[in-house]
């Protein structure tokens, strides 16, 4: 980004979910276009989707996002609960769902957002959701490794162990940034992902390091068009394993970017954006 004009302006309102917390939710883009619902992954925002918001998508589609709870705007509970259960994290979509009447409409989840999606679909059903886009995630709709389980439970004890301290904190947001971009942003855009990660305190990442998400059984539920967006450069997932993946789910696609890592929405917005597009006009 060469100056803060290229942000758009994209004013929010707060939604109330049946447990009480206020959601940070967002529209942008044509009013009268299909609908399309972007949820962002762990320590971002609705912002991270700020390349689709300002493009072409934005033309033709309706663009809805949300921040999810803990998260960027929304509300930051101190129950413990509202954080370690499926349906506290389906509750942010469906509160959603409800209030922007959201009916045909294909759901966009980034990493952890692909599995608060299956979180969703866990407690209501596919519902009137007609299409699903992973976006460097399975979902955690595939077994994990034995290496995984070990890497994950050392991950958490490292988070566990940490204590308030605004300069590492500060510093792990910048790392964070960029571990999830292997194509390097401009300025402006990192500068978000930072801000975005600080915006997740610090109680909130301990107790969520404690939600184990296993979608295993949902396969069967997930009968929708799928389409696995992975990045070349992704850590995170196997093409092989998505691949897999794919070919036990009704109607679904792999479907590789060069080049990239984690966020290819960021960091190759064109081929993104385009990916979305043919996904939406396959649908109809």
């Amino acid at each position: 980004m060469s100056n803060d004009q290229e942000i758009p302006d994209l004013p929010g309102r707060y939604i109330l979910t049946d447990d009480g917390v206020p959601i940070a939710a967002y529209e942008t883009g044509n009013p009268d276009g299909p609908c399309i619902l972007f949820i962002h992954g762990f320590g971002f925002c609705h912002a991270a989707f700020l390349r689709q918001f300002s493009g072409p998508l934005a033309r033709d589609y309706r663009l809805i996002s949300l921040d999810l709870r803990g998260h960027g705007n929304s509300g930051k509970p101190s129950d413990r609960q509202a954080y370690t259960t499926t349906n506290a994290w389906a509750h942010d979509i469906e509160a959603v769902r409800r209030a922007f009447d959201l009916r045909d409409a294909v759901v966009v989840g980034w990493s952890f957002g692909s599995m608060v999606f299956m979180d969703w679909v866990r407690n209501y059903g596919i519902g009137d959701f007609r299409g699903f886009v992973s976006v460097g995630s399975n979902g955690a709709m595939i077994d994990a490794s034995e290496e995984y389980r070990l890497q994950r439970a050392q991950a958490v004890l490292r988070v566990q162990d940490k204590q308030p301290n605004f300069a590492a904190e500060l510093r792990e947001a910048k790392n964070a940034a960029d571990r999830n971009v292997y194509r390097s942003v401009d300025s402006g855009l990192r500068e978000m992902m930072v801000l975005s990660n600080l915006k997740l305190s610090l109680y909130a990442t301990k107790v969520m390091a404690e939600m184990e998400h296993d979608s295993h059984d949902l396969i069967p539920a997930l009968t929708c068009p799928v389409l696995f967006i992975l990045g070349e450069h992704d850590a995170a997932n196997s093409e092989e394993t998505l691949q897999e993946l794919a070919s036990s789910l009704p109607d679904a696609t792999v479907q590789m970017m060069d080049g990239v890592g984690h966020s290819p929405f960021l960091e190759d917005p064109p081929s993104f954006n385009f990916l979305i597009d043919n996904f939406m006009r396959e649908l109809g």
